[in-house]
Parts: C-alpha cells; sequence; structure tokens
C-alpha cells in the first residue's frame, strides 16, 4: 500500500504536462493558507503570552501572609469563643 505522498506523486506524475500549471497554482494556493494559518496560531499565542505578561506584578507582594492568615481564622472561628 502507498502512503499518501507516494499516491500524491504518482497522481502527478498522471497529470499532463499542459495542464500542470493548474496543479502547481493549486499547491502554491495551498502552501498560502498554511502558512496563513500558522502565521494566525503563532499572532494568537503571542497576544496571549502579552497578556500574560500584563497581568504579572498585580498582587501586590508587601501582603503579610501571617497576618492575613490569622485573620481568616479569626472570622472563620469567632463564633466558636
Amino acid at each position: 500500500m502507498l502512503t499518501l505522498k507516494e499516491q500524491a506523486i504518482e497522481f502527478i506524475k498522471t497529470v499532463p504536462d499542459d495542464r500542470f500549471i493548474y496543479i502547481m497554482d493549486m499547491f502554491r494556493g495551498i502552501r498560502g493558507l498554511l502558512n496563513y494559518v500558522e502565521k494566525e496560531e503563532k499572532q494568537a499565542s503571542q497576544s496571549l503570552l502579552e497578556d500574560i505578561k500584563s497581568l504579572r506584578g498585580i498582587i501586590s507582594s508587601d501582603i503579610d501572609e501571617k497576618a492575613e492568615l490569622k485573620r481568616a481564622r479569626d472570622e472563620k472561628y469567632a463564633s466558636f469563643g
């Protein structure tokens, strides 16, 4: 059984020379479409990366975690005391 590439090559070999230019035009169109899709995906991932970078630093590092934890415990267990 032939692979897809081998099948494509065999098909191309059967195309008459005067019709081959149409096949090449289709291949160029397909290549352009693939490049366009790849470029769109790259732009989308770049945009997402920029969004993530813009979110860095929103949480301030000057938060006292121990004080926040104590305050949360006091709120949670205030009704038991």
